[in-house]
């Protein structure tokens, strides 16, 4: 009986969880410990009105040159310093970067109180030549009622030469707690 019990607790704290694929986005899609890492192998976009949420500590592993889009959508990350988000290449090589995070056309209604707000996440193994890690942007009609916060974001980690680490196109961004660390030049 003691060995089926100490087994059994050897199998629970041995428990791996698998890696989810990510294809696209629902509704409203949960991203969880349980899940992570999410492994994203194509370019995915959160269509307008829906909602991704990411908890601490979730891994997300892009293909090379994949994006996420954000299109007038929300997005909500629930990082933190001592347990952060990371998005990262699937392969983490001079050659294989993945693309950023691309905010669109965002509106007064993408996120609660026109704040959309980005905090503790790791960017690591990211950037294009001459693109942007975090690129924000509002809809063409919108009012100035739009908001990008930053919060205990980092992007570090080899990334590539003429990247630039945050393109606002929004008319207040507010950062807090931050660090862009240039990578070598390659």
């Amino acid at each position: 009986m003691n060995t089926c019990v100490a087994v059994l607790l050897l199998v629970q704290l041995l428990t791996v969880y698998a890696a989810t694929d990510v294809t696209l986005l629902g509704e409203n899609d949960t991203w969880t410990i349980e899940g992570s890492p999410y492994q994203v192998k194509n370019t995915i976009t959160l269509a307008p009105n829906r909602t991704l949420t990411i908890h601490a500590g979730v891994v997300v592993e892009f293909a090379c040159d994949v994006y996420l889009i954000i299109n007038d959508a929300n997005i909500v990350t629930n990082g933190t310093s001592e347990n952060p988000i990371i998005f990262t290449s699937s392969r983490a090589s001079v050659t294989c970067r993945w693309a950023g995070l691309q905010l669109i056309n965002l509106t007064p209604t993408s996120a609660p109180g026109g704040e959309v707000s980005l905090r503790g996440i790791i960017f690591a193994h990211v950037g294009l030549p001459g693109g942007s890690v975090i690129h924000a942007q509002l809809n063409d009609t919108v009012s100035n009622n739009v908001a990008l916060t930053l919060q205990n974001i980092t992007i570090s980690q080899n990334i590539m030469r003429r990247t630039t680490p945050v393109t606002v196109l929004v008319p207040n961004l507010y950062i807090v707690g931050c660090t862009f660390t240039p990578g070598k030049n390659q």
